[in-house]
């Protein structure tokens, strides 16, 4: 049964050009005290001073980041978001965001399956906005 699992699979997949945000290094750790978790940062930037008066320099610029997992019982839910912008005068420097959703099911096996949405975007480094979706097996 396995074996005709698996050639279904392989026969009816398909290739995607599109890069998975690896989360490990935004996974929060769950603790057995707590079912829910969340680390959230936030940053503003305004400047307007000048150096000269013909050469104005304004500066705007925020940063946010939310990382969250709750985790009830058997399976854990992890929510990722990171934001980036940068103006300077008129000109965009930076303009990133990422928004990442996950179930991971039997999350303290050692294997488990995790399902997860995606959106990000990239302006700076000509990256157009994309949805990413999928199931992948995870081997703890």
């Amino acid at each position: 049964m396995k074996k005709i699992i698996f050639i279904f699979l392989f026969l009816v997949s398909f290739s995607s050009f599109s890069q998975i945000l690896n989360i490990e290094r935004y996974r929060i750790q769950s603790d057995t005290a707590k079912s829910f978790a969340v680390k959230a940062t936030a940053g503003l930037n305004i400047f307007n001073r000048s150096a000269a008066a013909d050469a104005p320099v304004n500066l705007f610029g925020y940063k946010w980041d939310i990382n969250s997992m709750y985790h009830p019982g058997k399976h854990a839910y992890i929510f990722v978001s990171n934001f980036d912008y940068l103006r300077i005068n008129d000109n965009d420097f930076i303009n990133f965001g990422l928004i990442h959703g996950r179930t991971v099911f039997n999350y303290d096996n050692k294997n488990n399956l995790e399902a997860f949405l995606q959106y990000s975007f990239d302006n700076f480094r000509g990256l157009a906005p994309r949805w990413i979706a999928g199931v992948l097996c995870e081997k703890n």
